[in-house]
């Protein structure tokens, strides 16, 4: 890869929003955990110059929420993607809201159509229900859906999250 890793662990756990900005400049990348009253939560945040997401478990929900901002593209898929699966497993969790609004989805036709291939083999189990918010310009979000689905996993493409909250919360 080439790139530097930082990790940063602060205790008591400290968001990355307290920092000025030009005081994370240069950090091709960052990972942060933290703890949080409830054991079982852990929230990770990576942050670099183009995106940035925050992984954690929502207790009261009972999903794992994942939060994308910058530019997603398949790469930062294979990135992310493990981490997904891990805390699903380790939260026992089967259900997935992964909120992509604020993104920018850089993801050719051919990588939309092998993603479901990616998931895979990144330990996504086709037993996790997720549900995808997309930006409203993101075009291809049926096609996305259907490859997904015909493949075998639960995933639902959504634009508005109280319908996807909703979706993703039934049996």
């Amino acid at each position: 890869m080439g790139q530097a890793l930082a990790i940063l662990v602060f205790h008591p756990p400290t968001p990355l929003s307290r920092f000025h900005p030009a005081a994370l400049r240069g950090i091709i990348s960052s990972v942060v955990y933290e703890r949080s009253h409830c054991p079982q939560t852990l929230v990770t945040q990576l942050v670099s110059a183009d995106m940035s997401h925050e992984l954690h478990y929502d207790s009261d929900a009972d999903c794992v929420v994942l939060r994308v901002t910058g530019t997603v593209t398949m790469d930062l898929i294979r990135e992310i993607a493990p981490q997904v699966a891990r805390m699903c497993e380790e939260t026992e969790c089967c259900r997935l809201l992964n909120d992509m609004r604020s993104a920018t989805i850089n993801i050719s036709v051919a990588g939309l159509f092998y993603s479901p291939k990616a998931m895979d083999e990144s330990g996504v189990s086709r037993t996790i229900k997720r549900a995808l918010l997309v930006p409203a310009a993101f075009e291809e979000s049926e096609f996305l859906e259907t490859v997904t689905r015909n493949r075998g996993h639960n995933l639902k493409v959504f634009r508005d999250i109280e319908e996807a909250k909703r979706w993703l919360l039934t049996d």
